[in-house]
């Protein structure tokens, strides 16, 4: 079955992304930053026409 992988928004806040760099610096001080975002899987079945795929990305639209 065909499958589209899109990425999404940011998975964390920047208080939280700051808060987790902060938890992994101590256990790694060489690590520089972290990042973290939303990924979709979506099975289509077949490929999708112009309006369904509009659909599809609008529908995925949130965040910052």
């Amino acid at each position: 079955m065909p499958m589209l992988i899109l990425t999404g928004a940011p998975a964390l806040s920047p208080f939280r992304r700051d808060k987790l760099l902060t938890a992994l610096r101590e256990v790694a001080p060489a690590i520089a930053s972290v990042h973290a975002e939303f990924v979709h899987f979506v099975a289509t079945g077949d490929q999708l026409d112009g309006a369904q795929r509009s659909v599809l990305d609008h529908l995925l639209v949130y965040g910052p």
